[in-house]
């Protein structure tokens, strides 16, 4: 490969790096090198695409990920009773937080779909961005009669290369801050991105 790139682009102008990982998202791979600090102008990496092509299907770009994980918090009703069913209204159930957080994060992903666009990604993957919520934790398995006041969402958003990260990290605050603003809990309790 390192022959390969010197024979068809010459001398390089700063410094070229090969680096061999056993592996691409933990410390031993190519993140544990992007957490040191590395970076470059360009890179070729050598991997068995999913796409069943092998090494000979060759992506010249990649698409940004940014993963995300927000605390919704909630309030218990005000009774000393173990079973709280019965006063359910008097509480903020984090679980009708959450999904008014998870709607917002479904209607951006539509809009973002219908919006961003990238024509290689466009004609490889049939849409630029996605943003997927992956993890939902709420509550206690088996504990049907007590109010969860808290609830965690995890998700992540792809983006091309002509969208800057930060852009796009506040793109999702905004709207997730739009829907708390909205809300009579969340204004006053803000969920944690």
């Amino acid at each position: 490969a390192v022959a390969a790139v010197l024979q068809t682009a010459g001398r390089p102008r700063g410094e070229l790096l090969l680096a061999s990982t056993p592996a691409k998202r933990n410390a031993r791979g190519i993140l544990g090198l992007l957490n040191e600090g590395l970076h470059a102008d360009a890179s070729v990496y050598l991997h068995p695409a999913e796409s069943e092509e092998g090494l000979e299907d060759i992506k010249a770009i990649t698409s940004g990920m940014l993963q995300l994980r927000i605390v919704v918090e909630g309030r218990p009703p005000d009774t000393p009773e173990p079973g709280q069913t019965a006063f359910a209204h008097r509480a903020v159930n984090a679980i009708d937080k959450a999904t008014l957080l998870l709607d917002a994060l479904g209607t951006l992903d539509g809009e973002r779909g219908e919006r961003v666009a990238h024509p290689a990604l466009d004609a490889a993957v049939g849409r630029s961005t996605n943003l997927l919520a992956s993890h939902i934790s709420c509550g206690e398995a088996g504990r049907t009669t007590r109010v969860p006041t808290r609830c965690v969402l995890e998700a992540s958003v792809t983006f091309p290369p002509t969208e800057r990260m930060p852009e796009v990290q506040e793109e999702i605050l905004e709207a997730l801050q739009a829907v708390a603003r909205e809300d009579e809990w969340m204004s006053d309790h803000p969920p944690t991105v």
